[in-house]
């Protein structure tokens, strides 16, 4: 009798090999692999994994996703003393790379409010659906090579933003569709929790479904031809709230180059409207009814 093992070829034996090797690779990577970046962020410790609201791992969408993504997930622990009495907080920012500048010298925006989290080894930031879209974000739209970078950067009581170093994953901005090109690992979605600030605002800001946006609406992302970079660069004031600010055009550059300023984030910008508005409009209602009463010590002869 033959040996069933002498009928493979050496070639056959060397294929199968490297389609074994393919299925662990396959099987054991992101759907996408890292691309070559035109920079190099040297205060990136580790990558943001972005999830939707089924808890499972996507690299790419549409800038017109509300919210951006449902969780952000950070591959690496939260800071020491950054998790405090069974929780920690974090946000998810985004940043306009500019050829010719270093990371710490870019323009970022607060992209979703501070969310509470559960799980210290892998930190996350929770999205809803009073976040902005990406497409809202013109004033940092991508200026290289269509290219944004995410970064989570943590706040604790009593201490300073955490400015670096953070998780980062860089995006590329095409079209109507963003796509992760470096930062690609796989993270667990739901391997703990967050809720973010909003919600205990705006409870309605988690529906079941996400809101949508007209098409056609992406051209807002692309900058002008000729245009020159965006020079905004606000920073929270020592000591400020930066809380009643739409996340979308709240600065966070001074956070992020490590400001020793405590700053408090969460409070929603619906809140503060209702605040004016309401004693506004009482104040209206007021004077309209002054005006149609009849004065105090007066009659009408018929």
């Amino acid at each position: 009798m033959s040996n069933p093992c002498q009928r493979f070829s050496p070639a056959a034996t060397v294929a199968g090999a490297v389609l074994a090797a393919c299925a662990v690779v396959l099987f054991a990577s992101p759907a996408s692999a890292d691309q070559p970046l035109p920079f190099t962020d040297k205060n990136a410790d580790g990558f943001i994994g972005l999830c939707d609201r089924s808890g499972h791992q996507v690299t790419s969408g549409k800038i017109t996703d509300i919210p951006f993504v449902w969780r952000a997930v950070s591959s690496t622990p939260a800071p020491a003393n950054y998790f405090q009495k069974g929780g920690g907080r974090a946000f998810l920012a985004v940043y306009q790379p500019r050829e010719g500048l270093q990371p710490g010298e870019w323009t970022g925006k607060m992209f979703t409010n501070s969310s509470a989290y559960s799980n210290p080894a892998h930190p996350m930031a929770q999205g809803t659906n009073a976040d902005p879209p990406l497409l809202n974000l013109t004033s940092i739209a991508p200026l290289w090579d269509g290219l944004l970078e995410l970064r989570m950067i943590y706040t604790a009581e009593n201490l300073p933003v955490r400015g670096k170093p953070y998780p980062a994953t860089v995006i590329k901005v095409s079209g109507d569709t963003w796509t992760v090109v470096s930062g690609s690992g796989s993270v667990s979605c739901v391997d703990g929790g967050s809720t973010s600030d909003t919600t205990a605002i705006i409870p309605s800001a988690i529906p079941s479904q996400s809101p949508t946006l007209g098409g056609g609406a992406e051209a807002a992302l692309r900058p002008p031809v000729g245009s020159a970079p965006d020079q905004q660069s606000s920073s929270p004031s020592p000591g400020a709230s930066d809380s009643a600010a739409d996340p979308s055009t709240t600065s966070v550059e001074a956070v992020a180059a490590g400001s020793n300023s405590p700053v408090s984030f969460g409070v929603s910008p619906w809140l503060v409207l209702a605040l004016i508005v309401l004693p506004m409009a009482g104040i209206a209602g007021g004077f309209a009814f002054a005006r149609r009463s009849p004065a105090r010590g007066t009659h009408r002869t018929p």
